[in-house]
């Protein structure tokens, strides 16, 4: 898609901070872009329009790294249908599989022990493969943005119909 848009004329500036969005440019460190079209594809974008307020929320989900014997499990994504929900990626490496255990998640304004998340995330990987050896390599959590009926935004509001907006993927913390 870049490759195209840029024979057609875009611009495409990456690993560029932008300060300010104006209605028609956008304003950083190092400079301005005057433009027409503003493509605003980010997590949360800093600039929000008043509606996209209002249509999403954010979430907090966590990931567990793990460090198994190779072949224990087939390389695939899974996740169950639980509340909360996990879901699993296993990664082959050379010598061993790379598991990524996720879940867990929650409402960011919600105030919950990181610590027990990450304890019932190892629970629930515990319980599908109780007798196996296994190494927690690493732990994080991050926010994903949920809309309130599932689909992500992508396109402009009235506020400014030369914005044009992609965000609320949803998704896990991989």
């Amino acid at each position: 898609l870049a490759k195209i848009a840029k024979q057609n004329g875009a611009l495409i500036f990456e690993n560029t901070e932008v300060e300010r969005i104006t209605d028609t440019s956008l304003i950083t460190k190092n400079g301005t872009v005057q433009t027409k079209h503003i493509i605003i594809a980010t997590h949360l974008p800093f600039n929000e329009p008043r509606g996209l307020k209002f249509i999403k929320d954010a979430y907090k989900t966590y990931m567990l790294e793990v460090k198994l014997p190779k072949g224990t499990l087939p390389e695939a994504c899974f996740q169950d249908l639980k509340s909360p929900y996990h879901y699993i990626r296993v990664d082959k490496q050379k010598d061993f599989d790379r598991i990524l255990v996720g879940g867990e998640d929650h409402r960011k304004n919600i105030n919950v022990s990181e610590e027990k998340n990450f304890k019932a995330l190892e629970r629930y990987f515990k319980s599908i493969l109780p007798n196996v050896q296994y190494e927690v390599t690493n732990k994080w959590g991050g926010r994903v943005i949920e809309t309130i009926d599932g689909l992500p935004y992508i396109g402009s509001f009235k506020d400014n119909p030369n914005h044009y907006y992609s965000t609320g993927f949803s998704g896990n913390g991989m």
